[in-house]
């Protein structure tokens, strides 16, 4: 079955055009960064978070493809931890020819959804991006994400762009991703929103 999917294509280009959002919930609150990489610690919330939001691309990867991936020295993950259980996580790459960072994944585990937990680890994320001596930091979202993902990623201060000219026919993993505009519509078949790098 074909679904209609449109995908966001975000970026902040300053940082003072970050707006924070300050945590709402109690409780001891930590972003920590994962110093060692894990394939398994990486693969196993890519697949639990991403699952209710259709993260596909990577579920075929095998450990060697995990490992290579996370032992990127351009590639960074963070963990939330609400009093001391693991929350949500984030990975950012570097992409020094472009001088940019990507948020490449992000997301909360899904019992920790609606307590205001997500806009303050997208504001840690961002300022961890920014911290990488960056001129743009970007990402991507879709409409199989959370329905407050846009809103959450907008509400912090990043903006939609586009690349003209080009057109997108599927999954950004095949080799055959071209974006249009933003947003841009496509249709899928199980293909994810997340995963373009």
């Amino acid at each position: 079955m074909k679904k209609r999917v449109t995908t966001f294509h975000l970026e902040m280009r300053q940082r003072r055009q970050l707006r924070r959002k300050l945590l709402l919930s109690g409780g001891d609150v930590r972003v920590i960064k994962s110093r060692e990489p894990s394939p398994t610690l990486n693969q196993h919330f890519f697949r639990t978070v991403g699952l209710p939001w259709q993260w596909f691309s990577r579920l075929d990867w095998t450990h060697a493809d995990w490992k290579a991936y996370v032992e990127n020295p351009s590639l960074h993950t963070y963990l939330g931890y609400l009093n001391g259980t693991p929350f949500g996580y984030y990975e950012l790459q570097r992409h020094p020819e472009e001088n940019s960072v990507e948020i490449v994944f992000f997301g909360l585990l899904d019992e920790f959804t609606g307590r205001g937990l997500g806009g303050y680890l997208l504001t840690r994320a961002t300022i961890h991006a920014w911290e990488l001596e960056c001129s743009r930091v970007w990402l991507h979202t879709c409409t199989l994400d959370h329905p407050n993902a846009l809103t959450n990623y907008e509400s912090r201060g990043f903006i939609e762009y586009n690349f003209p000219g080009l057109v997108n026919f599927g999954d950004a993993n095949s080799g055959d991703f071209l974006c249009n505009a933003s947003p841009t519509e496509v249709l899928i078949a199980g293909f994810p929103c997340q995963g373009f790098s």
